[in-house]
């Protein structure tokens, strides 16, 4: 099973390879933009929220789902 904090440090951890690999790839002046639409997209604002409330966590709406642990598949992924 996988809790809510496991699975932040997981989408946390491939973040922080993309980020280092977007600093690398773009003009340094463009780079905070970036970074900005790609916590947003995958942080608390984007796919974190959305998983939040498909598995029945605390949602954008604030209330309260199962907040259970989220089930893994066999093969080891979310």
């Amino acid at each position: 099973m996988v809790t809510g904090g496991s699975m932040q440090e997981l989408i946390d951890k491939r973040l922080n390879r993309v980020l280092t690999v977007v600093e690398l790839s773009v003009p340094r002046d463009k780079f905070e933009l970036c970074r900005k639409v790609i916590l947003d997209e995958f942080g608390r604002k984007g796919l974190v929220r959305d998983l939040e409330e498909w598995f029945g966590g605390r949602g954008s709406q604030g209330r309260n789902g199962s907040g259970g642990p989220i089930p893994r598949r066999e093969d080891g992924a979310l």
